[in-house]
């Protein structure tokens, strides 16, 4: 027996445990009393797992986004955040849709990540405007060779965005310091700033992608940004600069394969419309612009 029932969406069932199987629960999960909340393992078994309020077995018609979407709408207004678990052979949800729900901005990155990038921003940078840039090398080089400059080229472009937006300082987040870092410092004019120029910055973290999203931050922070086509780190850029206010104008800009000069003007190359999101961050407040 189910309950809820709207569209695509069969309903909730009235037992918890009719989305388990013969293999196996749904999810490993267990109900504190004391609490009053659920226990779940979360994604790859991260240490703790993660409390909810309540645990439902859903039943959709079909893999498609609508019957999601329906679900979803089911819920009562103070739902705030909801856990989807063996949903991976979902389709996406199309983004002008996403962003209506608020799914996309769900997510803001931790204090302390934050925390790091906001100390760069006021001590390296010293709380003035800059351009910051994504420059994604190593695979790149070899897979997307049609898309991805040299770093001469993106010096060049550099200076040129350096000039055509009036700032004198440039962040550069990448997964290959040394080969941009030694083109830049030698031919890019105005002052170049990398994640090392604060060494002690991120010692305490001691995973690689807390350094990345210490990047992810200040570059979404910046006056600027230029990303690298086919980069999911630059779109998530993007995407964030969206959800702080930024103007599109300002983050839709990608490095091309070479400066091209159209008409006496630099030739542009366009992020995908996907990529920045229709409305500010609600999780973004203190930051809005």
């Amino acid at each position: 027996q189910r309950y809820g029932q709207r569209g695509g969406f069969y309903g909730w069932s009235l037992d918890a445990e009719a989305c388990d199987n013969k293999k196996g629960p749904a999810t490993e999960r267990s109900y504190n009393s004391n609490q009053k909340r659920w226990q779940l393992t979360y994604a790859g078994r991260c240490e703790g797992g993660i409390q909810a309020k309540d645990y439902r077995c859903a039943a959709l018609s079909s893999p498609f986004p609508q019957d999601v979407l329906d679900m979803l709408s089911t819920l009562k207004r103070n739902v705030t955040s909801v856990l989807f678990k063996n949903g991976d052979g979902l389709m996406s949800v199309p983004t002008d849709e996403a962003d209506s729900l608020g799914l996309r901005e769900a997510m803001l990155f931790s204090e302390p990540i934050r925390a790091a990038g906001e100390k760069f921003i006021s001590e390296a940078m010293k709380g003035e405007p800059y351009l910051a840039v994504h420059c994604r090398r190593t695979d790149f080089l070899k897979v997307r060779t049609r898309t991805t400059p040299d770093a001469e080229s993106i010096v060049e472009q550099v200076n040129s965005f350096l000039k055509e937006q009036g700032l004198k300082r440039v962040f550069i987040a990448t997964d290959s310091p040394q080969d941009i870092a030694d083109a830049a410092k030698r031919t890019i004019q105005g002052e170049v700033f990398l994640l090392t120029t604060l060494p002690g910055l991120t010692q305490h973290f001691s995973h690689p992608g807390q350094k990345a999203a210490v990047e992810m931050w200040i570059a979404a922070r910046a006056a600027f940004f230029v990303g690298t086509q086919e980069s999911r780190f630059t779109s998530h850029i993007q995407l964030e600069r969206s959800w702080l206010g930024k103007p599109k104008e300002s983050s839709e800009q990608e490095f091309c394969k070479e400066l091209e000069l159209e008409k006496g003007k630099r030739k542009r190359c366009i992020s995908p419309a996907y990529r920045h999101a229709s409305r500010k961050g609600s999780q973004h407040r203190q930051y809005w612009e």
